[in-house]
């Protein structure tokens, strides 16, 4: 029970923060900037495990970061209080 609680307050706080997020950007923005969860995975492997990504599974991650920089540049309603809330620990 001890370690769930923390786990347990963490998502709540995501999930406070991630509606939040929806007040201030299109909903299909806000999914779009969420989409880059896996480039978030590796980066906290990195840091907290030292888990260093193979160069097959930095390559992979490119798309992604390419498509969402896209769409970051080209999103009319781009709001950066909206972006920084999204959550995707």
């Amino acid at each position: 029970m001890t370690k769930l609680l923390p786990l347990s307050a963490v998502r709540v706080v995501a999930m406070i923060l991630g509606t939040f997020s929806i007040l201030l950007m299109p909903v299909s923005y806000a999914h779009t900037i969420k989409a880059i969860s896996p480039v978030c995975t590796v980066a906290m492997a990195y840091i907290i495990l030292r888990e260093k990504p193979t160069p097959a599974i930095v390559m992979s991650l490119l798309p992604i970061v390419i498509g969402i920089l896209i769409a970051t540049v080209t999103e009319v309603h781009f709001d950066l209080t909206g972006m920084s809330t999204l959550t995707n620990i």
